[in-house]
């Protein structure tokens, strides 16, 4: 396995239950994808994909699921509280542009989800993301910042970038 050199990663926490992505709303692979994502499936991926996330500082070590758009255009979530989501129409991490990740901040009744102590990150904290292929790759957090629902910057967080970023979201819940 060839190392990478170390990409940067932003956390991004807002106040939202679900983010409204601007993305295409297909993507042509063939992806565990759950929900009821508007996918078109006629090509193989033969890439690696996200399988798994590490962030030791906030005790994070979650599958990660590939996720696509709901019918109303946003990012859909992952399936399982303690799972983590991948924009699947999106880049994966490593690749050049914003790879997208989100988890559940809590459980119905408040208890804690994955992304629960997510912003406690501080920058120059570790995160790993193991592929399909078993190389692990590490990001190092840049910035932690926070947008209303309203306000959230989508193409920032979703659209193109001229270097390999990780954008992580979650919910602040209501």
């Amino acid at each position: 396995v060839t190392p990478r050199p170390t990409a940067s990663a932003t956390v991004a926490v807002t106040d939202t239950t679900q983010i409204s992505a601007t993305a295409a709303t297909s993507v042509t692979a063939t992806l565990p994808v759950t929900g009821t994502a508007a996918i078109t499936a006629t090509d193989t991926i033969t890439d690696p994909v996200p399988m798994r996330l590490r962030i030791p500082a906030i005790d994070v070590d979650a599958a990660i699921e590939a996720v696509g758009q709901d019918r109303a255009g946003r990012m859909e979530t992952p399936s399982l509280v303690d799972d983590v989501a991948w924009y699947a129409p999106g880049v994966a991490p490593g690749e050049i542009g914003n790879a997208v990740l989100a988890g559940h901040l809590d459980r119905i009744g408040g208890a804690p989800a994955v992304f629960w102590k997510l912003g406690k990150l501080a920058v120059g904290d570790d995160i790993f993301v193991t592929d399909s292929a078993g190389e692990e790759l590490h990001f190092r957090v840049t910035g932690v910042e926070s947008y209303p629902y309203d306000a959230a910057p989508l193409d920032d967080i979703f659209g193109f970038a001229i270097r390999s970023r990780l954008n992580l979201i979650t919910c602040r819940g209501q």
